[in-house]
């Protein structure tokens, strides 16, 4: 990550002053994949564990926490450690972090996929478990490689990522982490209008009915845009861009339930 971490640096005050100046209220916490620091969020010398994007200084704080180095273990066991942060951790070091009431965005940043013990499945139940089963409050998104196979640019090199990948179009972003101008990658997964929800129940497709603005907004207008698809497979709908919602835009998705199958013995 020594190549990697030289264009984050230069790019994250970039972002960090971005989120400044859209204004919600963002609470930011840094860790790394080590089984050493155990999913704990990093500590500023204050002993403060994560910045609120209100205070003065808060990009100078956030910049000095993401500066994580490029010496640790190696241990790459990023899920586990995200896990650990939000469950084990939250009510401990890490206290204070989430809040029941906000939107959760998970961001990885890796040049090597996830080594954590368990299957891709497992965390991701772990994650929807923190808000009420779903996806629907939970974002994952990971900058990497990109696709299932590994990546060179000017950042230096990036190996596949199978499980991140896995998990992130389910739930999130992909994005590759090697382009000559990836302040815009990483613009883009964490705190962009939010494009996918994953349903809490398993809908017939045909009675799926979106909601906006006080109007109806069906899947395909009648100039043939797209403007939502849903996917059986992950039970996600899916927002274009054009019509994404805004962060204090409502929006209401109803839809019939399918049955459920009971099983006599």
């Amino acid at each position: 990550m020594r190549e990697v971490q030289a264009g984050l640096r230069t790019t994250l005050e970039e972002v960090f002053a971005e989120l400044v100046a859209q204004g919600p209220d963002w609470q930011v916490g840094v860790i790394t994949p080590s089984a050493r620091e155990g999913g704990r969020l990093r500590a500023l010398p204050s002993g403060e564990r994560f910045v609120s994007i209100l205070e003065p200084d808060a990009v100078e704080r956030l910049l000095a926490l993401s500066d994580v180095g490029y010496a640790g273990p190696g241990d790459r066991l990023g899920l586990w450690a995200v896990r650990e942060a939000l469950t084990s951790r939250a009510e401990a070091e890490n206290a204070g972090f989430l809040r029941p009431d906000a939107a959760l965005e998970i961001l990885v940043v890796s040049d090597a996929d996830d080594l954590s013990p368990g299957t891709v499945d497992e965390y991701r139940e772990a994650f929807r478990a923190l808000r009420g089963g779903c996806f629907a409050d939970v974002t994952f998104s990971w900058v990497g490689s990109g696709a299932t196979t590994g990546c060179s640019g000017p950042f230096g090199q990036a190996l596949p990522g199978l499980r991140y990948l896995a998990l992130a179009t389910s739930s999130g972003n992909v994005e590759s982490l090697c382009t000559a101008d990836w302040v815009n990658v990483f613009e883009q997964p964490a705190w962009e209008f939010r494009r996918h929800y994953t349903l809490s129940a398993e809908p017939v497709h045909e009675s799926l009915e979106v909601t906006m603005a006080g109007g109806r907004l069906p899947a395909d207008d009648p100039r043939g845009t797209v403007n939502w698809t849903y996917d059986d497979a992950s039970q996600v709908l899916v927002f274009s861009p054009f019509v994404a919602p805004g962060w204090d835009e409502a929006f209401e998705v109803r839809y019939r339930p399918r049955a459920c199958r009971v099983v006599r013995r």
